[in-house]
Parts: structure tokens; sequence; C-alpha cells
């Protein structure tokens, strides 16, 4: 007996077949072969595979006889899928819910429908395997299971192709969270290149004094590398729908991580880097999600786009209240400046712009939209305040879980 829809499982229902992402435009050839296979068993003319969608029945393969599509309602398989092992009508034309649909009275005139539902491994039936015959028939109930078995392996089918689309998903956020890592990483290694040069000049001169503290500024800014690589890397792995594990730090800490880590790249353009935090909360632990990817892209633009002798600042604070706590991020620099138009376009532009520093270093646009796109990943705000010639402030607004919020809950 054909049981009633359950809107609750049948919207469940839906969801399921969703995660298959299935485009129906396509052919599916490589299901052809298991439609063919169907017909053969059954010793009958026609069969098909088909999803039934909310509203469409999809027919993703079939055998003698040319269909891509149909409305659900019209369709026999939806009665299929509300079955846990089969559905059959033998005399269609005299079946009040059939025998007016175009495939009885039309050309095709079939009078006989033997169909297994497709079931997920969580009992979800997304589809059927059915054989229809243009004469009265009955199906052998000895080749029943051998037509489930072909449903089986069909799902099978389905369940590799989703599983090679979240495979190729992964390999390409992988290979996000490469360039990632190249692009977030090139400039704390310039700048120790550039410091290791300026010591093997510092040799070569005969000058000693200030190679200690050369050395020991290339060791800080190398083990300072490891921190923004591993946040790099370990983006990717967090589960979509799993809260992410926060790791905390304090504002005193940032400040020292961050004039470590990009120390190298100023002093190599002989630049004045400077990183403040405030004084009131300076030793609140707060959340560290992104912040070294956002923070440190900007920078990496700040020291970019100034000239030699030039000056880059950081200042950093923390504004608490009942919801919890505010970081504050602001980075000056007296470098080129922008147009009132190149900042708009820079706000507003989802594409990286590409563009050369003014030692001509190598730019991919990327820096700044990664970080744009990490501050709203994160519900902050950012501000741009720049004029040409003089130089350009960015202002970044976060709200990060810290001790209070936690203490809160």
């Amino acid at each position: 007996m054909t049981s009633e829809i359950d809107p609750k499982q049948e919207f469940e229902r839906v969801l399921k077949l969703a995660e298959y992402d299935i485009d129906y435009s396509t052919d599916h050839p490589i299901l052809n072969d298991l439609s063919k296979l169907a017909a053969h068993v059954a010793g009958m003319p026609i069969s098909q595979i088909n999803l039934l969608g909310p509203n469409t029945q999809w027919t993703l393969s079939s055998f003698g006889i040319d269909i891509q599509q149909m409305p659900r309602n019209e369709s026999i398989c939806q009665f299929t899928i509300l079955e846990t092992e089969f559905f059959e009508a033998n005399g269609l034309d005299s079946d009040q819910r059939f025998k007016n649909r175009d495939y009885v009275k039309g050309d095709l005139q079939l009078k006989y429908y033997f169909g297994v539902p497709i079931t997920t491994k969580d009992g979800h039936n997304i589809g059927s395997i059915c054989v229809m015959d243009n004469k009265l028939n009955k199906f052998p109930s000895e080749k029943i299971e051998m037509l489930s078995i072909i449903g089986n392996n069909v799902l099978t089918i389905l369940d590799q192709i989703k599983s090679m689309k979240e495979l190729k998903q992964e390999i390409e956020e992988m290979e996000e969270s490469s360039k990632k890592l190249t692009h977030d990483i090139r400039g704390p290694i310039n700048g120790i290149i550039g410091l290791a040069r300026i010591a093997d000049e510092q040799i070569k001169e005969g000058n000693f004094e200030d190679i200690a503290s050369i050395n020991e500024m290339i060791h800080k800014s190398s083990s300072s590398l490891i921190d923004l690589a591993e946040e790099i890397l370990g983006t990717h792995k967090q589960d979509i729908n799993a809260n992410p594990i926060l790791k905390y730090i304090t504002l005193k800490d940032l400040q020292n991580k961050l004039q470590t880590l990009f120390d190298p790249q100023a002093e190599s353009k002989n630049l004045k880097f400077e990183v403040r935090c405030g004084l009131e909360h300076r030793d609140l632990k707060f959340s560290k999600q992104h912040l070294l990817q956002i923070i440190g892209n900007l920078i990496t633009n700040a020291v970019k786009f100034t000239p030699e002798e030039g000056t880059v600042k950081v200042n950093l604070d923390i504004e608490t209240n009942e919801f919890g706590a505010q970081l504050k991020i602001s980075i000056q620099d007296t470098g080129i400046g922008m147009l009132e138009e190149q900042v708009s376009n820079l706000v507003k532009k989802e594409d990286a712009i590409s563009s050369i520093g003014t030692n001509k270093e190598r730019g991919f646009g990327f820096g700044f939209q990664l970080a744009k796109r990490l501050i709203q990943s994160l519900n902050g705000t950012l501000e741009i305040n720049s004029e040409r010639g003089v130089g350009t402030t960015i202002n970044v607004s976060l709200h990060v879980a810290s001790e209070l919020s936690v203490l809160a809950t």
C-alpha cells in the first residue's frame, strides 16, 4: 500500500537529493548500461533511472524511450519513492491515477509499470529505477532483488560522483590555501632576505657591530613565520558546519608577533616600522582567528607602497562593553597614497587589482582583497582614508571572542 507524504520527511529527502548537486542539463552516459541491464533483467522494452525533485522527475538514463523530465505529479515514480520495496501498477489504462496521462493514451500506450526506490544509506528515497511495458505483465518475484541490486549500483555511482566533486573542491581549497600561504609569507621572507643582504654588506665592509642584532631579528622573524603558516594551512581543514576552535592571544602578544614578523620587511626597505597597543586591555585574551592574515596583508601593502625613509605605524586597541570586545586596528603609512576614485574602486571591487610597489615589488592585488574578505567573514568593518602623495590610513574594527564574552556565558 502506498503511504501518504510526510512533509518533514519529504523536506529531508529533498535536502538529501540536493547534496548530490546533479546537473540535470547534461547527459549521464555512465548510467546507460544499468538502465539497459534493468530492461534485460525484466524482459521489458523500457526502463528508466529517475530522480525526483520537489516538482520534477528528472531522467538520468533511459532505455527504449527518449524523455528527460516530466512534472512529478504526472509521474508513476512519485508513488515508488513512498515505498520501502517496490511499486507495481498493472493496467495503467484502467487506473484512475494514470489512464489520462500521455504515456498511457498517447503513442507509447503503456500498460505496465514496476519500480524500486533508489535509497540512500540513511534511508531517503531520492529516486527510482523502473521498467515498463505496453502490454499487461507481471514482474518475476525472483528478479525483484536483482532490480534492487541495480538500483544500489545506481546509488553507488551517484555517491562516487558526489565524492569526486567533494574531492575536487577539497583540492581547490588546498590549492587556495597554498596560494594564500605563498602570498602571505612572500613579504616576510623578502624582508628576511633583505636583512641577510644587509648583514652580508656589513661583513664585507668589516662592520660587525650590528651583525648580532640583525641575526637575532632574522631568527625571530623566521620563527614567527611558522605561526602564520600554521594559521593559513589550518583554515581549509575546518569543518564548514563546525564552530572553529578558537585560539587566544593577548594584545601584547599580537603586538610582539607583528613587530617581529614584519620588522625585516621594513628594515630591508629602510622604513620606520612600529606597532603600538593600548595599555588598558593589553593582557586580555581574545580570539586570534585570521588576525595574522588580515593585519599581515594590510601591513605588507603599507610597506609595499611606502618609499624608503618612510613610516608605517600600527595601532592596536581593545574596546569592551556588555556584548564583548572590539579589536580596533589602525595601519598608517606615509606612502604614495590614493585618489578618492582609487579608494572607491579598491573597496567596491571583488577582483584583485595588480600593482607595483615603490621598489617595484611584485604584486598580485591579492592581499587587500583577501584581508577584506576575511574581515567580512568576521562581520567586521574596514575604512580607508588616503591622500595622494601623503599616505594612507586603514581602520579595521572586529568583534572578537574574548575572556569577557566567555565569562558572560
